[in-house]
């Protein structure tokens, strides 16, 4: 059990450095005025730590229904999809449509 704590206790930790590292990013990437908070970038704001936690004990639901309580199929599965994401988002940005129109925004945000 305290594996399994310390593990999540890094997510977070990783999780939370991430969600500081966007703001830099939309100010010095897209540069917006964060002080004026577009609609797209509150609501990803408001909206990562509700997916945080509904993901988290979906995948917990999924491994104790299907997977008999076992972690790893679950975990290899979303690090599979994580990878895809990723690499969807890298050609996405590399292509210059994320930017800072709405869109732009929004898709940023999204990733």
């Amino acid at each position: 059990m305290w594996f399994y704590a310390i593990a999540y206790g890094c997510t977070g930790a990783v999780r939370n450095s991430s969600d500081q590292l966007s703001v830099l990013y939309f100010v010095k990437q897209l540069h917006l005025d964060m002080s004026q908070q577009p609609t797209a970038v509150r609501l990803t704001y408001n909206l990562m730590p509700l997916a945080a936690v509904v993901g988290s004990f979906t995948a917990g639901w999924v491994s104790d229904k299907f997977f008999k309580g076992h972690r790893s199929p679950v975990a290899m599965t979303l690090y599979f999809f994580e990878s895809l994401v990723i690499m969807v988002a890298a050609m996405i940005i590399y292509s210059g449509v994320v930017g800072p129109t709405p869109s732009g925004i929004f898709l940023a945000a999204y990733f």
